[in-house]
């Protein structure tokens, strides 16, 4: 079976982020850094998703639209909420080839969450949050259909 991966990360240059998860509103879920200084949260309002980014309560991304549209899917609009993962915490520890800090340790928080479409299809939107930055990507198990992330 196929993944189709869409990744965003944010890094950030000198503060750290933040580093817990937590539902701000019914329909906004949020994760933190470790240090909580940054968060990244998706909402779901008008049955479309969306996400912001902040950094010390300040938002550095406003809310952005997030889908996806395959040629037989649509992960646009239409959506319902399925589940959110309970956060969990990690260190990931490896080293570069080249750069200023080739040694890297990071303390990352993840949390995963699941929409489904009117067709019944569904879409995992795996967030993560680190000391140095927030991400999330969108992961749909399909079989070699052509699609468009936006």
């Amino acid at each position: 079976m196929n993944k189709m991966l869409f990744l965003l990360a944010v890094g950030l240059a000198s503060p750290p982020l933040c580093g817990v998860a937590a539902v701000a509103k019914t329909n906004t879920w949020s994760l933190a850094s470790p240090d909580r200084q940054c968060e990244i949260s998706v909402s779901l309002e008008q049955d479309r998703l969306n996400y912001q980014a902040s950094r010390a309560g300040k938002v550095f991304i406003q809310k952005s639209p997030l889908g996806l549209r395959r040629d037989d899917q649509n992960f646009e609009h239409s959506l319902s909420f399925e589940r959110a993962g309970k956060v969990t915490s990690r260190r990931e520890k490896y080293e570069l080839l080249a750069g200023v800090q080739p040694r890297v340790d990071h303390r990352l928080n993840f949390r995963i969450l699941t929409f489904r479409n009117a067709g019944g299809g569904t879409i995992e939107i795996d967030l993560a949050a680190s000391d140095e930055g927030v991400a999330f990507r969108s992961e749909e198990r399909r079989v070699g259909k052509e699609c468009r992330s936006r």
